[in-house]
């Protein structure tokens, strides 16, 4: 890398953190994106698409280079090594920690079902998406679809725009020469599926409400200012960024958490590239950050067996974390091609629409029938802002019916998650390998296979729940 070609990554990437500032602002000044929750990462990404080349350069006024619009488009696919290295990592367990397999039968029932109940949505979506966009070529053979269009909508709608960046980045690393049209394609579905789900979000929460579906709140109720502006003003209320592990004199505490993320980031890179070195198929063909994940959870294990927890801290890894995601958002907004997706908003929205109606069926519907009675609505709108956004949506929607979190219900979500992480180092591989082959019907064998697998056991877990519910004299629902 040349001077010339730093200063440009430098200073592209430094016009971004300003973006990031605009969008701060903007949600604070104008009402709809308050009450929307769009984070000031996706308006700060799309002032950056308008003021660059796709927008306000077609007008011949040319304030972002080329060169710099083109860094931001790779930077989503490098950034997701670190943020996905540190997701296994800093989950060290205390002696009074509650394990999954000392748990009351029927605390383990309602923890298993809803993580298994919550699990297969992205494979459903991942069905439908491609399976209308097989149809819609079939009716319309002239429109040319790239292989395995329609994947991008569960990236977009269950991983927002992170997922959304990580599937160009994959394309990319497979020699796709696609890859920046799927990645404008996912973030349209982000876009879509983030605004869709916080709208209609609050749409179901008001009607369960009404008719007497919730189990916490009885009346309607709104999002606190903190939730809404994005920030904190009073400084009584705001939070803390974690334990400061090292004195600053000898190294800063962020500084050994970021060199801890790397490390796992370089040992899954390196190990992708031997195996890519040494021709060994399939595991060559899966990206980086499967393996900086796997070899994420066996550094943690490792660190949790030499007692490192007082080294290093969740919170101040989560710096880390919230860092690379604030800037994938802003780098794939900014750099979307809308040249490129725009003959393709059409199926985009007829996917979407799908991708709505199957998520709504899947979560609602799926946990009133698996987990009657059993704080049912709030997993599912739960599960819902994660199948439409991100985290963060599931956090602000559960909120409104849960205030405070006096349910288990949130407990229970985290600790179902590990059902996530290890079926998706399964599933997710499988996924990857046909989306970079541009394998659409085997992409479908895998999204069902998942699906079957993942509601046998639902079925299986609601059997033991019932009979444990004889068991106790309780009233079977």
């Amino acid at each position: 890398m040349t001077s010339a070609q730093l200063e440009s990554l430098m200073f592209s990437t430094m016009l971004l953190g300003v973006f990031l500032l605009i969008g701060m602002f903007i949600r604070a000044k104008v009402s709809i994106f308050r009450k929307l929750l769009i984070p000031a990462s996706i308006i700060g990404g799309a002032v950056g698409l308008i003021l660059g080349p796709s927008v306000l350069g077609k007008t011949g006024i040319n304030l972002i280079p080329q060169d710099w619009v083109n860094i931001w488009a790779l930077e989503p696919g490098i950034l997701i090594l670190p943020l996905f290295s540190s997701l296994p990592l800093c989950n060290f367990k205390d002696d009074h920690d509650q394990k999954i397999s000392a748990m009351p039968k029927r605390k383990l029932y309602s923890v298993l079902m809803t993580g298994f109940v919550k699990g297969p949505t992205f494979a459903l979506q991942m069905f439908f998406g491609v399976g209308v966009a097989l149809l819609i070529q079939g009716f319309f053979p002239n429109l040319f679809f790239y292989p395995g269009f329609g994947c991008e909508m569960p990236h977009g709608f269950n991983g927002s725009h992170s997922l959304a960046g990580v599937l160009g980045g994959v394309l990319r690393d497979g020699g796709r020469d696609y890859w920046e049209i799927a990645q404008g394609v996912g973030l349209c579905y982000a876009t879509i599926g983030l605004l869709g789900g916080i709208m209609l979000g609050i749409f179901f929460i008001n009607r369960a409400i009404k008719n007497g579906k919730t189990q916490i709140v009885t009346e309607k109720t709104a999002f606190s200012d903190n939730v809404t502006y994005g920030y904190i003003r009073r400084v009584s209320e705001q939070g803390n960024l974690g334990r400061e592990t090292t004195e600053s004199s000898n190294a800063n505490t962020v500084s050994i958490h970021l060199a801890l993320v790397l490390i796992v980031s370089f040992m899954g890179y390196s190990l992708r590239a031997y195996f890519k070195y040494m021709k060994f198929g399939f595991l060559s063909d899966l990206p980086a950050y499967i393996w900086s994940i796997i070899i994420g959870y066996v550094v943690n294990y490792v660190m949790n067996k030499l007692r490192l927890g007082w080294l290093f801290d969740k919170k101040a890894k989560s710096i880390i974390t919230g860092v690379c995601t604030d800037y994938i958002i802003l780098s794939a907004m900014a750099s979307i091609n809308i040249d490129l997706i725009a003959s393709y908003m059409v199926p985009i929205l007829i996917i979407s629409a799908v991708g709505f109606v199957v998520t709504y069926f899947m979560t609602f519907v799926a946990f009133s029938f698996f987990m009657p009675g059993n704080y049912a609505f709030e997993r599912a709108i739960a599960g819902w802002g994660t199948n439409t956004g991100f985290a963060a949506t599931e956090l602000a929607l559960l909120n409104i019916v849960d205030p405070n979190f006096k349910s288990p219900v949130l407990e229970e979500l985290n600790l179902g998650g590990i059902i996530f992480n290890l079926k998706d180092i399964i599933f997710v591989p499988l996924y990857l390998k046909y989306i970079v082959s541009g394998e659409p019907y085997a992409i479908l064998m895998v999204a069902a296979v998942e699906i079957v697998i993942m509601y046998s056991v639902c079925f299986v877990i609601r059997a033991l729940d019932r009979k444990e519910q004889k068991k106790e004299g309780l009233a079977v629902k």
